[in-house]
């Protein structure tokens, strides 16, 4: 990712979804290896919970709204049950 890629996206932009997929991918990666701190904080979880809501909401038609929240809770339910 390119440093002006990178500050836009800390500004709220919309990276590529390759693109925020690594930054995902690297943010666990992260987590895991946190020796020092084992578990996810609280303000990780907000951040997390802001994200997903961003994604719901980031379209003006109530039929994809539905069908992005239907995705999150669905995957959120069967996080928490494998896990």
């Amino acid at each position: 990712m390119s440093l002006t890629g990178f500050l836009a996206f800390l500004r709220g932009g919309k990276p590529h979804p390759r693109t925020r997929q690594k930054l995902v991918d690297w943010y666990v990666a992260r987590r895991r290896g946190a020796a020092r701190s084992p578990t996810i904080s609280y303000h990780d979880v907000d951040a997390a919970i802001r994200l997903l809501a961003r994604y719901v909401n980031d379209d003006e038609r109530a039929s994809v709204r539905a069908k992005r929240a239907s995705e999150v809770t669905t995957k959120v339910v069967d996080a928490i049950r494998s896990g």
